[in-house]
């Protein structure tokens, strides 16, 4: 079972799904090795439409995302944080982008990432693939909260936003989400774009 499908199997009951990790990881995306094996490209192309699918539930969803980062993010798990309504993270929190040291692009995350933190930061975090602090995380946006307390901000968002009516929240976020130009054509160039890398690397 997908987290999409997860997801949608409390569409009604639901108003806040709050995403984390385990063991000092949040999540460091896809096996870039199998991916570079994919010959034809057309496995690239697949996972890539079901991860970019999920980006743009959380992005566009009826839910707020929370996601409760303590720990390494990598890759594909920028793509969660950045498609997250809400980023609470610890200290020892640490995000990168490594996608272009095996000769790909993080294309499905970077629609999201450009969004949440602007186009030269998105840029310096895919050319440098070098890992940033929490402190520096939060200093661009990526993170909203940083605290060693998070189950603590956690606790004291929902006092908040369990009060909010579910066509509040999802008209909210539908408005936001026409005031950015993110579109099926982003989202065929996103996946497309790590198709061809794949099948070419």
């Amino acid at each position: 079972m997908t987290v999409l499908n997860c997801v949608t199997l409390f569409q009604d009951e639901t108003k806040v799904i709050i995403l984390e990790g385990g063991n000092n990881v949040f999540c460091t995306g896809m096996d870039f090795t199998a991916l570079t094996e994919d010959v034809d490209g057309k496995l690239a192309e697949q996972d890539s439409q079901d991860y970019y699918n999920i980006l743009n539930y959380f992005s566009k969803g009826s839910k707020v995302i929370i996601s409760k980062v303590e720990g390494r993010v990598n890759a594909g798990g920028i793509g969660f944080v950045a498609a997250s309504d809400i980023v609470v993270a610890s200290e020892k929190s640490t995000f990168a982008l490594s996608e272009a040291l095996f000769g790909l692009l993080p294309a499905c995350v970077l629609p999201f990432l450009v969004r949440r933190i602007g186009y030269q930061k998105a840029l310096m975090m895919t050319l440098t693939t070098q890992s940033i602090p929490c402190s520096r995380a939060y200093e661009i946006g990526l993170v909203d909260i940083k605290s060693d307390q998070t189950d603590n901000e956690i606790r004291k968002l929902l006092l908040r936003l369990t009060k909010l009516e579910t066509e509040t929240i999802s008209g909210a976020k539908d408005y936001l989400s026409n005031l950015w130009i993110m579109d099926e054509k982003t989202e065929e160039l996103a996946v497309t774009t790590i198709s061809k890398l794949a099948s070419s690397s």
